[in-house]
């Protein structure tokens, strides 16, 4: 089974029929003199040859005990499902995205966040309460303001569901950073950047698990971990009982 967006769907006429989308996409990689350089690129080249429409966005403010923070970004996506035969499934997901925050008594808060994500996925299906997956995602991140920080990371993946009849499951995932960082790591950019990790090798491990006891009575169990090469191993976890009324 093939799933796309119906937003969607003309990409691929729109990228054989527009021959100036194509001499622009050819300048752009003739243009390239490295790998670094045509990373950089390849989120102009992408917004080229998808002719990706105007996003909606979305704008935000915060009052907190410090002030106002206002924010505000978009986002482009594009998701790809495919299915093979009964027991594997493929999908492919790439963003193009924006986000901005400006503190009101805070510079050091501000950023202007240009986003690219490719992150490929493949699952096997073992029957409809099991499912294994392991996937790759590749991310840039710059800062147009400021000290310009600059973020590239790779993050490989491993995670499993399974599930007993809506009332019961359990959740793995175990990932594994590589976070290329060009900037100080200690500012709430960088924080914001990295999502709480470490510039370097990272390792985050998850458990999360959920029990129907009763029509009105939830059981929830997780369980966090993370280790960096400049940090000792982090455990957390939380115990909730949810009740419906």
């Amino acid at each position: 089974a093939l799933a796309m967006k119906t937003r969607w769907f003309t990409i691929p006429i729109k990228m054989f029929t527009n021959s100036h989308l194509l001499r622009q996409l050819a300048v752009c990689y003739m243009t390239v003199r490295s790998a670094k350089n045509m990373w950089k690129r390849l989120p102009i080249v992408y917004a080229k040859l998808f002719a990706l429409p105007s996003p909606k966005v979305k704008e935000l403010n915060n009052v907190l005990s410090f002030g106002t923070i206002a924010q505000k970004g978009y986002v482009h996506q594009v998701n790809f499902t495919h299915k093979i035969r009964q027991q594997w499934l493929l999908n492919i997901q790439t963003n193009l995205e924006n986000n901005k925050s400006k503190s009101e008594n805070y510079s050091s808060k501000n950023f202007d966040l240009d986003q690219f994500l490719f992150n490929p996925k493949i699952s096997y299906l073992l029957d409809d309460n099991k499912r294994f997956d392991i996937f790759y995602q590749f991310q840039t991140k710059d800062n147009l303001i400021r000290a310009k920080e600059q973020l590239t990371q790779h993050k490989l993946g491993l995670s499993a569901v399974m599930t007993q009849n809506q009332k019961a499951s359990v959740t793995a995932e175990f990932n594994y950073f590589s976070n290329l960082f060009q900037g100080d790591a200690n500012t709430p950019v960088a924080y914001q950047m990295m999502e709480g990790l470490q510039p370097g090798i990272n390792f985050t491990w998850n458990l999360i698990a959920q029990k129907k006891l009763t029509k009105f009575l939830d059981l929830n169990l997780s369980y966090f971990g993370r280790k960096s090469e400049t940090s000792r191993t982090i455990h957390s976890g939380t115990v909730q009982l949810k009740a419906y009324f």
